[in-house]
């Protein structure tokens, strides 16, 4: 599955390269990755596994998030094909630009990074700034800079943004 390709062609909201580092972080480019929001879940290995476990999790009252961008139960119905990577990534998509679209009227006249990175917080948490505190350790405004950097693509010739 090539992440980059699937970034650009699923969705046109959002830059590509956010969506392929927000996919590192919240899945490790894992399309069927489940996870429980205070708790663990052994990992499925089949899409037909992975629905069969999100159903159970959802049918026990657990706050789930689910594929490749981790797109959490309160924002999809049942039935939806959750793990569909196109699906998946239409979604986080969505999430992505609500966050930014608020991100840039709170915080106007800031840098692009900062929208960047409090966009990311807002992913992670609903808000602009627990994702630069937690988890503790690693917070993840931090891993979204580090994978964002390992995913910029620039045009040849040219190492940076501003070059």
């Amino acid at each position: 599955m090539d992440i980059s390709t699937l970034a650009l062609e699923c969705q046109q909201q959002v830059n590509p390269q956010v969506i392929e580092a927000i996919i590192e972080i919240e899945s490790a480019r894992l399309p069927f990755a489940l996870a429980v929001v205070g708790g663990q879940v052994k990992q499925p290995r089949s899409e037909s596994d992975a629905y069969h476990k999100l159903d159970a999790l959802r049918s026990a009252g657990k706050s789930v998030s689910a594929g490749l961008m981790q797109i959490n139960t309160q924002h999809f119905d049942v039935g939806t094909a959750i793990f569909d990577p196109c699906t998946n990534i239409g979604f986080g998509a969505r999430l992505l630009k609500d966050c930014h679209d608020r991100v840039k009227s709170h915080y106007q006249g800031a840098s692009y990074q900062e929208w960047l990175e409090r966009t990311a917080s807002c992913y992670f948490s609903g808000n602009f700034t627990t994702g630069y505190r937690l988890p503790k350790g690693n917070p993840y405004v931090h891993r979204f800079r580090v994978a964002y950097a390992r995913h910029i693509h620039y045009p040849k010739g040219k190492k940076h943004e501003n070059d």
